[in-house]
């Protein structure tokens, strides 16, 4: 690993990722999402490079706190989303069980509750529940009902395409969660053999990865809920280039407006994402909800 002038042994690299990794509510994240955590923990503090270049014990002092502190930071950002698991897990046999009879998205009142079930298994989702279904109609006012999406870090938001009510639709959703990639995929693949009109693929991929962001199939509408805290480290650079650099003609980039006190914050709309939309001649438009702000980005 190049930070830098100054280069980490792969297998030292190899042996903090799996270590990092050990906490159960860590292991669905991708090996190289993690990696790049520590590039960025390790490119900020020279004194835990200098300790990896030199003879060290993964039991030592030194060791242990980089393993915290980007544990920290993988779990401030990632971690907190995931919730009743067992549930999920119950719920979703449940939903595969009942989709075979599903066609052109008319789904029945009792799919669609365990669709809702399913996301509230997920704290971002379940804070959407009582405004999902009115959310998309006030984005497709603004963008046009889209024929393709593409959602980063996606989660598991694609359980919420009934409450989009479209009729024909190709989805692309990526995370770094493994396990949600995984529940994605099997419900892309259930939707698709029942419904000829949608086409669903799911994967792992790391957005901080620009040129991995490029190669994507190009999009009406891009997905990026909730996700600036995962791309920005320090200032809001990645962000940026990451709205820039992805095939969508529309972006659509939240924010929550409650503090992690559940506090409504005084100031809720972010001034540097209107900034630099006016810098890069990007209009926007802003839709609010009780609890999450979005901005819709025209490119």
């Amino acid at each position: 690993m190049k930070i830098g002038s100054r280069t980490i042994k792969p297998k030292i690299v190899k042996l903090l990722v799996a270590d990092i990794r050990k906490k159960r509510e860590l292991q669905n994240l991708a090996e190289n999402f993690v990696q790049a955590y520590l590039k960025k923990h390790l490119a900020q503090n020279a004194r835990a490079i200098s300790f990896l270049e030199k003879e060290f014990s993964a039991k030592s002092k030194g060791y242990k706190q980089i393993i915290k502190k980007v544990r920290a930071e993988l779990r401030r950002t990632h971690s907190l989303f995931a919730m009743d698991l067992d549930k999920r897990e119950e719920y979703f046999d449940d939903l595969m069980g009942q989709l075979a009879p599903m066609n052109d998205f008319n789904i029945s009142k009792g799919i669609i509750e365990i669709h809702k079930k399913l996301l509230e298994t997920h704290s971002s989702t379940k804070e959407r529940l009582s405004f999902y279904e009115n959310f998309y109609v006030k984005l497709f006012k603004i963008t046009g009902k889209p024929k393709t999406i593409l959602d980063l870090g996606c989660g598991i938001n694609p359980l919420s395409l009934p409450l989009m009510k479209l009729k024909k639709l190709t989805y692309y959703a990526y995370d770094i969660n493994k396990e949600e990639v995984s529940l994605i995929k099997k419900y892309f693949l259930a939707l698709s053999q029942n419904n000829k009109s949608f086409e669903g693929i799911s994967g792992i991929l790391n957005s901080l990865k620009i040129n991995q962001l490029k190669k994507l199939p190009e999009a009406d509408l891009c997905l990026l809920l909730k996700m600036t805290d995962v791309l920005d480290q320090k200032g809001h650079k990645t962000s940026e280039e990451v709205i820039v650099n992805v095939p969508a003609k529309f972006v659509v980039v939240s924010f929550p407006t409650i503090t992690v006190s559940g506090k409504a914050m005084n100031q809720p709309r972010r001034k540097w994402m209107e900034l630099m939309c006016n810098r890069l001649k990007f209009s926007f438009k802003i839709i609010k909800e009780k609890n999450e702000i979005f901005y819709v980005i025209k490119k």
